[in-house]
């Protein structure tokens, strides 16, 4: 919502993954008022933007990243993108498809898996992934 983008440093060192339907009317993905006209959203643009910026990652890293799904039948156009360089501890991973809120595509448990096993495409080791949960 407008006015909560308002990142704590704790954030950066967070994950942030995003799987969006293109034709969303609830949480809007360029942002502003939702299909009730009851709340004002901010862009997943900018979101990221300052996600990226509490994480210290380089903002002109934000590319588009291949995933395991970007070719399979059926993927409803999955285009991710995320930040390649820079970043401290954290992630983030911004994902659309074709779709509306409340579409699943069926793919969509294992593209969060990879997400979580993956760091810019490549497999992590658990004694190198960073992750303090291990």
């Amino acid at each position: 919502m407008v006015g909560y983008l308002n990142t704590p440093k704790a954030a950066g060192q967070s994950y942030l993954l995003s799987l969006h339907g293109r034709q969303d009317t609830c949480l809007p993905p360029a942002g502003g008022i939702d299909g009730d006209d009851s709340w004002i959203y901010e862009s997943l643009d900018n979101t990221f933007y300052l996600w990226g910026l509490v994480q210290g990652c380089d903002i002109s890293s934000w590319q588009r990243t291949k995933t395991p799904f970007d070719d399979i039948e059926g993927n409803q156009h999955l285009v991710c993108h995320e930040y390649t360089r820079g970043c401290k501890e954290g992630r983030a991973l911004s994902c659309m498809y074709h779709g509306v809120h409340g579409d699943i595509p069926d793919y969509m448990p294992e593209l969060s898996w990879w997400f979580w096993n993956t760091r810019y495409g490549q497999e992590m080791s658990p004694l190198s992934s960073g992750n303090e949960f291990l």
